[in-house]
């Protein structure tokens, strides 16, 4: 399966610009239905062996120097070779955790990265603080629950920015709160990457290829699902 992963080398752009480039140049499986049941790219990535999707990500969608703020802290190692300004925002008792890992990092790496202990409480809190200066957050799919981590995330990005939810969920309902309504909540939904670490792909990749599914099956868990969204900027587009 050919590749829907492209990196950084050599090309400018805010990340929203990227991510339209990429979906018209990705090979693309199939297309989730968005608000006012527009098509939504959905792409493939085959993570290879050593790569690490929160690296991927900011590699495809971030520029040199930009600020990117993620809630997934077991990915904490994929920054210590990044050229960005990174914050990473998770409960105190994981905060060590990042530290260790950032503590191999040489002094002039480390200046870059910031790690602060956040509670479900304060989370929108500290984006909202962050106005307008995030070009990717990072967060996992159990941090958006609510209306108000979408109003204060909407605060954080910059203009250009991207919010890319990392969904380990395979339930379908758990995608569907995510992407519905999104309109509403002042953001546009644009693309949908299937990330796989094998392969073999499960059942729910699998059955969107040619060959058919085999009756009785079982299928090893092998993608996570990232769904990439840009608040609007224009008031007026939300209701619309």
């Amino acid at each position: 399966m050919a590749g829907a992963y492209i990196g950084r080398n050599g090309r400018t752009g805010s990340g929203l610009e990227r991510a339209i480039s990429l979906s018209c140049d990705a090979t693309s499986w199939s297309s989730d239905t968005g608000a006012a049941g527009l098509g939504v790219p959905v792409s493939v990535w085959p993570l290879g062996s050593g790569s690490v999707l929160s690296g991927c990500l900011v590699e495809a969608f971030s520029q040199a120097g930009d600020l990117v703020v993620s809630t997934i802290v077991a990915e904490a190692d994929a920054f210590v070779n990044a050229d960005h300004r990174v914050l990473v925002l998770c409960p105190a008792r994981q905060v060590p955790i990042v530290e260790q890992v950032w503590a191999r990092a040489s002094a002039s790496v480390r200046s870059l990265l910031r790690v602060e202990a956040v509670t479900a409480q304060n989370l929108g809190t500290r984006l909202v603080s962050l106005t307008s200066s995030v070009g990717l957050l990072l967060v996992d799919h159990r941090r958006c629950a609510g209306e108000g981590f979408w109003l204060a995330a909407a605060d954080a990005i910059r203009l250009g920015g991207l919010l890319a939810v990392v969904c380990t969920s395979p339930d379908p309902l758990v995608h569907a709160a995510l992407t519905t309504g999104v309109r509403e909540r002042g953001w546009r939904y644009i693309q949908h990457i299937v990330a796989t670490t094998s392969t073999e792909l499960d059942t729910e990749v699998t059955a969107s290829t040619t060959r058919p599914a085999i009756p009785g099956q079982v299928h090893r868990r092998a993608h996570r699902d990232v769904f990439l969204f840009s608040p609007i900027e224009d008031a007026g587009e939300v209701s619309r």
